[in-house]
This record gives structure tokens, C-alpha cells and sequence, in this order.
């Protein structure tokens, strides 16, 4: 037998990270963990930004470093935090 004696919630904040260069209405998919799409799920929709799973959210972040179209971004550059 499993008894739950408490709960605790606590506020998840998320990052959108792109492509340096790369401006917001260009996004056409955002790739992390299932978890934390469906957390921004109103967020994205109301962006019309198509949803695309993967292992984890640091291997998404290794992905939009390493893949050249990831997010509507280029070849080269940095990435940064969309405000």
C-alpha cells in the first residue's frame, strides 16, 4: 500500500531557446521533452508552433546547437532565450 501524506506544488518556469537571430513569428517547432510540451502546450498553440518530442530537454538543446534548420535558425551562430 501506497499513503500520500502531503503535496507540494511548485511553479515550472520554461525557456524558448533559439537560433541567435531567429525572431519569434519564424519558430515553426520547438523540440523538448515530452513533459515540458505538454506544460507549454496553450503556450505553443497560441503560437501556432508545432510540437515535436524528444529524449530530453538538454538533447533538444544539443539538437538546436548542432542541426541547421532547427527552429527556422541558421548553420552558425549562438543560440539565446526568446523574451
Amino acid at each position: 500500500d501506497l499513503t500520500i501524506v502531503a503535496e507540494h506544488e511548485f511553479r515550472v518556469k520554461h525557456c524558448f531557446l533559439t537560433r541567435e537571430g531567429v525572431k519569434r513569428e519564424d519558430v515553426k517547432y520547438a523540440m523538448s521533452h515530452p513533459q515540458a510540451l505538454a506544460q507549454c502546450d496553450g503556450y505553443l498553440r497560441g503560437l501556432g508552433i508545432e510540437k515535436r518530442p524528444v529524449y530530453d530537454t538538454a538533447g533538444a538543446a544539443k539538437l538546436l546547437a548542432g542541426v541547421g534548420d532547427a527552429a527556422g535558425g541558421k548553420k552558425d551562430g549562438g543560440s539565446r532565450v526568446l523574451p
